[in-house]
């Protein structure tokens, strides 16, 4: 008969065993449960040797990953590859930078990535094109995108905008944002003259514009240069930024899959208490960043994002369906999408079973409303967004004003205990 080793031996083997990252925390009474310092349940699961297997056969090996240089939610990556993440479950993964969501949608079809993470645009164009890809995870946040002008511009209200000549990303959430806030506007879309450019170029106002879409840290840039101006800010709806991965893999071996949604939670958890580093990581491992005139709004924009709890990634598909409905609607009117997408093709995209796994795991409990304000909840935004209506301000989080983190674990957050930096959540109402 085995002797069972007191807890406390337990904690002190482990903390000569395991790197700071790994040391093991157990739980009160349960020797048996150990945690990371980050609260990630050991041991790693390993995904199979078939699994291996089957993706050297596809080529898939080592995985490869596509993520934009634009956003606090690629910063996980940086994690993911400084905590190795992806090799204490057995896989390789290549990281691979993009510019924004239409190229890695490009790389996607192409072969050249099996996953990727894109913002609502080129979500809806994946879906259009009938691609093999799964949504397993999203982010949902006002990202801060707004019109700029440049400093003598005579428009004075959205209307202006007919006939005039607008730079955005096309097929990227620019032109979604774009679409709604003309929408809300009464703008004839049609009328409005689009070109083509990446997010860099159109904060850079390039001469013959009339107006661009462009992100906030690159309107601070120009309007401390004095060659644009921020117009009308156009971030008051719901965005909704998805990873996405290839079918393939999905039905093939679905522990991948698993192990995928696993760190990259894993990771964003360790972020939310560490947005700093995770976002000092993010530039060390994408050098170019160090070396832009934005490198410090990107870096405050972003570190934004470590406000919202990592829990807040789990897909609210419901409004998801609804947004994606209509806002495919939009582009179709404006001769952008071919076909308008239903609420249910958008909701069949998404398997959420993968981070339903992950939350049982941890313990978390699901809140799709936890980007909103007090008082309000996702059904709210979606009987808003049923109606018409993009622009809600009034209730949801903008990350433009979010100073301090959503408290978060909160017991109603958790539904059994879970240590997490120091501190062990119990479940409560």
């Amino acid at each position: 008969m085995k002797r069972a080793i007191a807890p406390a031996l337990v904690s002190v083997l482990l903390f000569f065993a395991l790197p700071l990252t790994m040391i093991a925390y157990p739980t009160p009474g349960l020797a048996a449960e150990q945690f990371t310092e980050g609260g990630w349940p050991l041991p790693y699961e390993k995904v199979s040797e078939k699994s291996v297997q089957w993706l050297k056969s596809r080529g898939y090996w080592p995985l490869k990953w596509g993520h934009a240089t634009i956003a606090f939610y690629d910063a996980y990556t940086g994690v993911i590859k400084h905590m190795d993440l992806a090799r204490k479950r057995g896989l390789e993964v290549q990281f691979a930078p993009f510019a924004g969501g239409p190229p890695q949608n490009e790389a996607f079809a192409g072969g050249q990535i099996q996953i990727a993470w894109v913002g609502e645009g080129p979500y809806v164009s994946i879906m259009s094109k009938r691609l093999p890809a799964k949504g397993l995870l999203v982010s949902m946040i006002s990202y801060p995108v707004s019109l700029v002008v440049p400093p003598n511009s005579d428009l004075k209200t959205p209307k202006d905008l007919e006939g005039k000549r607008v730079g955005m990303a096309v097929g990227s959430s620019a032109q979604y944002m774009f679409a709604a806030f003309g929408r809300h506007h009464g703008v004839d879309l049609n009328k409005v003259k689009v070109v083509p450019m990446g997010w860099a170029e159109a904060a850079t106002m390039p001469k013959g514009l009339d107006a661009a879409v462009a992100l906030s840290f690159g309107i601070y840039n120009g309007e401390l240069e004095g060659f644009l101006k921020e117009r009308w800010p156009l971030y008051a709806h719901y965005n909704f930024y998805t990873m996405y991965m290839h079918e393939d893999i999905i039905r093939n071996a679905p522990d991948v899959a698993q192990a995928v949604v696993d760190m990259t939670m894993e990771a964003f958890a360790w972020a939310y208490k560490n947005p700093a580093e995770a976002m000092r990581l993010y530039r060390d491992m994408v050098p170019a960043l160090k070396q832009t005139k934005l490198a410090p709004q990107w870096r405050d924009v972003n570190n934004l994002y470590a406000k919202l709890p990592p829990s807040a990634n789990y897909p609210a598909v419901d409004l998801i369906a609804a947004e994606a409905e209509f806002l495919s609607g939009l582009l179709v009117e404006w001769k952008q999408l071919p076909k308008k997408l239903s609420a249910a093709e958008v909701k069949a995209s998404y398997d959420t079973s993968f981070v339903d796994r992950t939350f049982k795991k941890l313990g978390w409990v699901r809140n799709d409303s936890s980007w909103m304000r007090p008082g309000f909840t996702a059904k709210d935004a979606i009987a808003d967004v049923n109606k018409g209506s993009l622009y809600f301000p009034d209730k949801m989080y903008l990350v433009s004003e979010m100073n301090v983190p959503i408290p978060w674990p909160q017991p109603a957050d958790v539904s059994k205990p879970w240590y997490y930096f120091g501190v062990w959540y119990q479940p409560g109402k």
